[in-house]
């Protein structure tokens, strides 16, 4: 993962080669969650523009899939904005965005 700060465009980004993906892994969640929120008392609610795009690196133009975060998230640290999962064979996608008021590590939680 890869990031920069800026005034538009991408901020972070993530290379999946979901060819290269493990047989055994069936699932990928795509969380974002905002570090320090509790020192820094910030949320998704103060958070403007957020969104999590998917897009081939032949085409970074063109969106697979987008995913605004449109919903009111205020309170919320940290959200799940979709899954990709192994259906017949093929990966698939699913927009979920969950809110949830904790971080990272109750994301992980959640999970483990």
């Amino acid at each position: 993962m890869t990031g920069r700060t800026s005034a538009g465009g991408d901020d972070e980004t993530m290379d999946i080669n979901l060819s290269r993906v493990r047989d055994d892994i069936k699932e990928i969640i795509i969380v974002v969650s905002i570090y320090k929120y509790d020192k820094r008392r910030q949320n998704f609610g103060q958070v403007e523009n957020s969104y999590v795009r998917i897009y081939k690196p032949s085409t970074p133009d063109i969106d697979e899939y987008r995913y605004d975060l449109t919903d009111d998230y205020s309170g919320c640290a940290s959200v799940e904005f979709c899954r990709i999962y192994r259906h017949n064979g093929e990966w698939k996608l699913v927009a979920l965005g969950i809110g949830h008021r904790g971080g990272l590590e109750e994301l992980v939680a959640k999970y483990t």
